[in-house]
């Protein structure tokens, strides 16, 4: 069974008192996020129709090829 507190004193024990402190990371803003995301997504969107584009391409050309 797994328990932070078991594995905080684990790195209290293993670490010893001169392991470097972590930093916490900068978090973005949420509007900044809220953005980015709309970005990712339009993008995700637009690879996704020049996909099924791409395919609905090729498997009109051999269903011609075949007759």
């Amino acid at each position: 069974m797994y328990h932070a507190l078991a594995d905080a004193v684990l790195i209290e024990q293993v670490g010893g008192p001169d392991r470097p402190i972590p930093q916490p990371k900068p978090q973005a803003a949420l509007g900044a996020t809220i953005d980015n995301a709309a970005t990712e997504t339009s993008a995700l969107a637009g690879a996704a129709a020049g996909v099924q584009s791409n395919l609905y391409d090729r498997l009109t050309s051999a269903v011609n090829e075949r007759g």
